[in-house]
């Protein structure tokens, strides 16, 4: 009752009645929603489960380092040479936090937004690194900077991630069925810090 109370007494002094009422009835539902997960038998909880978006996105970006790591390989494919291309099942609530933050902090840019469709592109490797790790590591530590976006191979050699003007990070994302692909190139290095691997070839 308290709260209800609360909420009226800000509808009733709130200058824009419309947006504090649209404010007030969300709030009384989420608070609804929280006491009946918490209270109700535990075979009904799932009804009012609030979803966090972040939280969600923090495990997805963490799944996107370890898939990615998983596809550096010294020997790519002729089909798509130095190149990995990841697709995922995404929310849109969950692209549009993602969204939010690649902008916010000036990590890359929106190069196309439709009805339908959002492409995002980074040019920058510190930048999508930054939003590897910051995402990964939001609620809880789970990755260390040096497991970012490369793989170690026995001999010493390595694969990483390569990022820039002319290799950007293209995210796109279909709004119709939710799924986002993340293209971007890579490259490998032997053991005493040799490239082995060409852009340009083929």
């Amino acid at each position: 009752m308290s709260l209800h109370n609360t909420v009226s007494s800000y509808i009733a002094n709130a200058p824009d009645k419309n947006l504090a009422t649209k404010i007030g009835d969300e709030l009384l539902k989420l608070s609804r929603a929280v006491v009946k997960h918490h209270t109700f038998p535990e075979q009904q909880r799932y009804k009012y489960y609030l979803a966090q978006p972040s939280r969600m996105l923090a495990r997805e970006v963490y799944r996107w380092n370890k898939s990615l790591c998983r596809m550096l390989k010294r020997n790519p494919s002729l089909r798509n040479s130095w190149g990995l291309r990841l697709k995922r099942s995404l929310p849109l609530e969950l692209f549009d936090t993602l969204k939010t933050t690649v902008i916010a902090y000036g990590w890359g840019q929106v190069t196309r937004s439709t009805n339908h469709v959002e492409n995002l592109v980074i040019t920058e490797e510190d930048h999508f690194k930054s939003l590897i790790l910051s995402w990964s590591n939001k609620f809880r530590c789970q990755l260390q900077e040096t497991e970012v976006l490369i793989k170690v191979e026995n001999d010493g050699g390595y694969s990483r991630a390569v990022v820039d003007a002319a290799r950007p990070v293209k995210i796109k994302y279909s709004k119709d069925q939710e799924m986002l692909t993340l293209s971007l190139s890579y490259g490998h290095w032997n053991r005493v810090g040799v490239p082995q691997h060409s852009f340009y070839r083929g």
